[in-house]
């Protein structure tokens, strides 16, 4: 009747499955097994050992690997800090008043807790 998770398991629609080439021959059989396990150990990121591939955790790499990635991360944090704040700063100088931008009162000048309120009238 319908499809069952054994069907979808061994399609050769799974991302997994190596039944993608239908081998003629044993030579080529063994060769699509050879290119299914280098790809498994040397390619592919393995989620139970933290995104690493297994040749290279066997190697003693994912401390190694594991570093670049914080210190990648870390840049990328900081990065997008320093755009936040120029994209803020920005935005804060378009909203400046004119009289405040004459009496020299720049986003740059103002301290970061400041806001920018209209001044009242006296009368």
């Amino acid at each position: 009747m319908g499809h069952s998770a054994r069907d979808v398991r061994t399609s050769h629609y799974y991302p997994q499955s190596i039944r993608k080439k239908c081998p003629l021959s044993l030579e080529e059989a063994k060769r699509v097994v050879k290119q299914f396990i280098s790809d498994y150990n040397d390619r592919r990121l393995h989620s139970a050992i933290g995104y690493i591939t297994p040749s290279d955790m066997l190697a003693g790499k994912q401390k190694a690997i594991h570093e670049v990635r914080d210190r990648k991360l870390e840049e990328a944090r900081e990065d997008r800090a320093k755009i936040r704040a120029q994209k803020a700063a920005a935005r804060y100088a378009k909203s400046t008043r004119p009289e405040d931008r004459a009496m020299g009162l720049e986003a740059e000048s103002l301290p970061s807790n400041t806001c920018h309120l209209p001044m009242a009238t006296m009368r």
